[in-house]
């Protein structure tokens, strides 16, 4: 802008209406002082030009131009409007021109021009006034402006010489240098003072920036609005400034202030999700019936959200925009404008609720609910999602909104990070309950773990059991109350746990209330289109509430966590399940709620994956994210009915160290990956490997080879889902082991066990129906081969190589670790037993040693006899078992034998002798051997015992089977025989001394050997063969009979004579 002062001219004192000065007159047709704006000259009225004396205003110049109608708009010559500036990316600053006012084209203007060169910023010094400086003349006539209402209709602004302001004038404003402005001019006018508003009949709303939903509610008999220059108007490059810093005075425009005789109420909600509601509160614009009358639809509800008081506020006027300016018009607005307005219209509010009236049910497109109070100003609640079955109140609520939540909630572009309960709980809460199954688990949490005295517990169960608190600070109370000296530690345990915000996607809980938020938890609630979660999210200025975000109270902290997880969820490879977390953040169209790093309960898995909260590490057992889209709803009887809302999410956890421990821990179990997707409200993606540590088995020391992951055994979890008849479907998640897996034992007899099959399984799960201890129970189902040594001349273990190298083994099922522990504290009360006694084995696909005492002997294998083994005792170790205490009687055999130590483990066969006859009542005669054997420790030898038994033992030396009361059946010892070469090898059972006993007397005298063997041609076991030697006590030929012990060792000298032989 220049001003000229014309030469020639004559220069006389003159007494003006403004004021005393020195007038200028015009010479040969030239105006005295003329005005040139970037692209137009504005000559001054001819003897109208002052050089002004006036006290306050020498050397002021002042003339009066004429805009005369047809001739264009005066305002747009001028380059008068509202201004705002961004920086762009050719390094210059580039212009936002918005135009405030324009000049009917059959209306004639005129302006009142008072310029200072010394003072061109300050309006009382330089300025284009609509009135004379007296203040007296013709009114200048109703202006039509950018401004439009709600319906599409322009707004007039009347320029007024009268209120709190100076009169109506076009002032300059600031313009940054290297401005992309024709002349790279340093000035630019806007308007300042006071204008009247015509909104049209009836008045209207009149909105405030780009959103229909934005806007001013202007009264029937119209208001005034105050211009007020020199306002900030440049939006600093980058995303970190945010509200009232989001525009700076490097350049300076106009504000608007209402009048303060006016009362005008400020009306805002998501554009993208405004609120409807099937009750009389539903309007149109302007007041009218609600769109929806009569026919079942819901009508729109218009909210306030603020009484506008004098405080200026930017509000740029969009209408005539011109379309090259639109895009970055639009930017300028949500980066800088809104957020800039939001801060100056809405008041600082306290975090109490202001109704206990009965709300009224408000919903928007997406399912986002709200319970109003009466004048519609207070929110009661707000529900962001639903659960259960339909209700007419969604159950995922906060239960108190005010203050900064509410006002953000209202944001006309909303987004919404939160991250730090302290700030939220100011305005904001959910609702709490101890439930019966909540307070069984934090029963479990043993004190020195962060867990409840018992007293404290028990006064609290009493007290607030299933009771539901509407505020936190009700149930803060509440506790205080019933335990009156609970520490603040314990008051964080029942808050964490007892929390109501906490979607169940697909059976997976996820904790949201803010008492369970971690340092890297963040809910986002995205309702704007057109911009991505992504793009809104790296741009601070766009928060409604940036103080919540983050726990150090600076918003760029959340800014870089969001970023950061979407930047690794894009290098993530196609296939992977954060693909589609990626796809939502990079959508424009997406709205919703949206949580990262939430919490999942480890006290609140899926019943079939209890099992896995033993081995999770519950500091970074979290939700990558979980989210809700949509939640349906219907109009039924005049009332909203809320459905299960649509939901998504990922639980991604990783621990993939092996666990590697001292042979003193006999079993561990880590979950080493678990991977959890789910969309629309149903698991599409289970993945999870978990590894059992196992250091014993069978009483032994186990070492697992080959191996590439130390002593575990690897479990792969998988999902698998079954449609049932009546055509619903049941979702079973399945761990099994991956691949096989042997283990060597350092022991003696028993010398690996090859694991074919392991399944873990969930045996009890905790009940959230029952009142106690919040237990689980798994078992580790194993199945596989045992392979045993062959002793040199007696095979009685039968399966693993043989001499020659040949393989054999032993099919068998039924052995089980089981692994018990508390939902509270499963790291600090996990235990583990070894179930090996009740094993089951498969003889069909089993392959026994050729020369072993199945493969030549008729005898079964029945079971494994397994004693406790105190290594894995947690209380007092067991007492000692021996066969004996079992009914057992030691045999003599070609076989090493030696005592037995704890824990020992035997093969029980069994020999069917047959019957007794009618004498004994058909009963069936079963010689049980029991093939013994103890792996030995640090301090005892290994042990190996032969021994049997039968019905009716009553000793160690000998056996007696009942006849008809008085009449016994025995024989006084057994023993094995083996006779042949490898190969060819046979055994046979001797029964010594078989007779028939009544009264002490022996029938037949003398003595009677039973000798047992099987098929003579060694094609396999078969039915038993048996004969009789008899050998009279009075047969002159035989000795004297010798000590038992005696006639052993005599015996066995004997064989090993013949056998040398």
């Amino acid at each position: 802008y220049r001003l000229a002062v014309s030469g020639g001219g004559a220069i006389t004192p003159a007494d003006t209406p403004g004021g005393w000065g020195f007038a200028v007159t015009d010479y040969l047709g030239r105006s005295a002082a003329s005005l040139y704006s970037p692209d137009h000259w504005f000559p001054g009225r001819p003897a109208t030009t002052v050089l002004s004396m006036e006290p306050g205003h020498t050397g002021a110049w002042r003339f009066v131009i004429d805009a005369p109608a047809g001739a264009g708009d005066a305002f747009a010559q001028l380059g008068a409007g509202i201004r705002f500036f961004a920086p762009g990316p050719d390094s210059y600053v580039h212009t936002v021109r918005f135009a405030a006012v324009r000049q009917p084209d059959d209306t004639a203007m005129e302006f009142h021009a008072q310029v200072d060169p010394l003072r061109p910023l300050d309006g009382d010094h330089t300025s284009l006034g609509f009135f004379p400086w007296t203040a007296q003349g013709t009114p200048p006539p109703t202006l039509p402006s950018g401004y439009v209402t709600v319906l599409g209709h322009g707004v007039g602004l009347r320029p007024l010489a009268t209120g709190t302001a100076p009169p109506a004038r076009l002032v300059f404003g600031l313009a940054p240098y290297f401005a992309d402005e024709p002349g790279n001019a340093a000035y630019h006018l806007t308007l300042e003072g006071t204008f009247g508003v015509d909104a049209g009949p009836g008045g209207g709303r009149v909105v405030c920036g780009t959103s229909g939903l934005e806007y001013l509610g202007v009264p029937a008999e119209g208001c005034a609005w105050t211009f007020v220059a020199g306002r900030p108007a440049y939006a600093p490059p980058g995303p970190a400034l945010t509200g009232a810093d989001s525009l700076t005075s490097h350049g300076t425009t106009s504000w608007v202030s209402v009048e303060p005789t006016t009362s005008i109420t400020y009306y805002s909600q998501p554009e993208d999700a405004p609120l409807f509601t099937p009750t009389a509160h539903a309007v149109a614009e302007g007041g009218g019936a609600a769109a929806g009358d009569g026919v079942g639809l819901l009508g729109f509800c218009e909210i306030p959200a603020a009484t506008v008081g004098s405080t200026p506020f930017p509000m740029a006027p969009f209408r005539g925009l011109a379309p090259d300016a639109v895009s970055d018009a639009l930017k300028i607005e949500q980066l800088a404008i809104a957020p800039t307005r939001r801060t100056a219209l809405l008041p600082v509010q306290s975090g109490t609720r202001q109704s206990d009236a009965e709300p009224t049910v408000a919903v928007t497109p997406q399912g986002l609910s709200v319970g109003l109070t009466g004048d519609l100003a207070s929110w009661d609640w707000l529900g962001v999602g639903h659960n259960g079955d339909e209700a007419a109140v969604p159950d995922l609520r906060f239960t108190t909104v005010t203050g900064r939540f509410q006002q953000a909630m209202q944001t006309n572009n909303l987004f919404l990070v939160l991250g730090d309960p302290d700030e939220f709980h100011r305005f904001g809460s959910v609702a709490y309950q101890l439930s019966t199954p909540t307070l069984d688990t934090i029963a479990t949490i043993p004190v020195e773990h962060g867990g409840i005295r018992p007293a404290v517990l028990a006064a609290v169960s009493a007290a607030m059991r299933e009771t539901v608190y509407e505020t936190r600070t009700a149930f803060t109370e509440a506790l205080r109350a019933a335990a009156p000296d609970i520490t603040e530690d314990e008051t964080r345990v029942f808050l964490r746990y007892g929390g109501l915000l906490s979607p169940v996607v697909a059976g997976w809980q996820f904790r949201l209330s803010p008492d369970a938020w971690r340092p890297s938890t963040h809910l986002i609630v995205k309702f704007a289109l057109g911009r991505s979660v992504a793009d809104l999210a790296a741009d601070i200025s766009t928060w409604a509430w940036p103080e919540a975000a983050s726990r150090s109270g600076k918003p760029a902290d959340a800014r870089t966590a969001i970023l950061d997880a979407i930047e690794a969820a894009r290098d993530e490879p196609d296939g992977s399940p954060y693909k589609e977390f990626y796809e939502i953040v990079t959508d424009t169209n997406w709205t919703g709620v949206l949580a990262l790093s939430a919490e999942v309960p480890l006290d609140q898995l899926p019943d079939e994956v209890q099992v896995l909260a033993a081995g999770i590490d519950p500091g970074n057992f979290t939700a990558h994210h979980v989210g809700i889209s949509l939640t349906p709803y219907r109009l039924a009887d005049g009332q909203l009915a809320f459905h299960r809302s649509a939901m998504f999410g990922l639980i991604d956890y990783e621990n993939p160290d092996d666990q590697y421990f001292s042979e003193n821990i006999a079993y561990a179990f880590r979950v080493l990956r678990l991977t959890v997707g789910v969309r629309n409200s149903v698991t599409t993606t289970f993945t999870s490997r978990a590894e059992l540590l196992v250091n014993r088995l069978f009483g032994a020391p186990a070492r697992l080879l080959p191996t590439t992951h130390g002593n575990n055994i690897l479990l792969d979890g998988a999902l698998q889902h079954q449609r049932l008849p009546d055509g619903t479907t049941h979702d079973t998640y399945v761990f099994s082991m991956s691949g096989q897996n042997t283990f060597l034992l350092d022991g003696l007899v028993l010398q690996s066990v090859e694991l074919l099959s392991t399944q873990l399984v969930t045996a009890k799960a905790s009940d959230p129906r029952s009142e106690g201890t919040a237990t689980v129970e798994a078992v580790f189902q194993m199945a596989g081969n045992l392979r045993f040594y062959e002793p040199e001349n007696f095979d009685p273990f039968c399966w693993g190589k043989d001499a020659a190298g040949l393989d054999g083994y032993l099919r068998f099922g039924g052995l089980a670790v089981v692994m018990s522990f508390d939902l509270g504290d499963p790291a600090g009360t996990t235990k583990f037993s070894l179930r090996d006694g009740g094993l089951s084995f498969d003889a069909a696909n089993s392959k026994a040693r050729a020369d072993s005492l199945t493969s030549r002997f008729p005898i079964q294998l029945r079971g494994l006899i397994a004693t406790a083994d105190p290594a894995l005792a947690t209380g007092d170790p067991p007492p000692p078992q021996t066969p004996a205490d079992l009914g057992y009687v030691s045999v003599l055999a070609p076989l090493d034998q030696s005592p037995l130590a704890q824990p020992w483990y035997g093969l029980d066969y069994a020999v069917d002798l047959g019957t007794l006859g009618a004498l004994a009542g058909s009963r069936a005669l079963t010689l049980h051997v029991l093939a013994a054997w103890s792996p030995g420790g640090a301090d005892t030898e290994p042990g190996l015992y032969l021994g049997v038994k039968l019905p009716g033992a009553s000793g160690l030396l000998g056996v007696n089977l009942p006849l008809e009361g008085v009449v016994k059946l025995g024989f006084k010892s057994v023993e094995f025989l083996v006779a042949g070469e490898p190969g060819a090898r046979t055994y046979t059972l001797r029964l010594r001394d078989f007779a028939l006993r009544l009264l002490g007397l022996s029938f037949p005298p003398g003595h009677n050997d039973v000798m047992l063997f099987g098929n003579p041609d060694q094609s396999g076991p078969s039915k038993v063969g048996w004969y009789l030697a008899y050998a009279s006590d009075t047969d002159p030929k035989r000795p004297a009979p010798a000590p038992a012990q005696a006639e052993i060792a005599r015996r066995r000298a004997v064989r090993r004579s013949a056998e040398g032989d």
